[in-house]
């Protein structure tokens, strides 16, 4: 996809997100255990989101 297309569809995105359509299973971990999580696939069905 060209970043054209990817913007194009920004507007339906945010729309499906805002409605509840479209969720993800995010795991929440603190940055300073990143590598930790790297080098696990404890979750390998969340997506790891680092916070600082």
């Amino acid at each position: 996809m060209t970043t054209a297309e990817i913007l194009a569809e920004l507007p339906s995105l945010a729309h499906e997100i805002s409605a509840g359509r479209l969720t993800v299973d995010a795991r929440p971990v603190p940055l300073a255990d990143v590598e930790q999580v790297w080098r696990t696939d404890e979750y390998p069905s969340q997506r790891v989101v680092l916070l600082p």
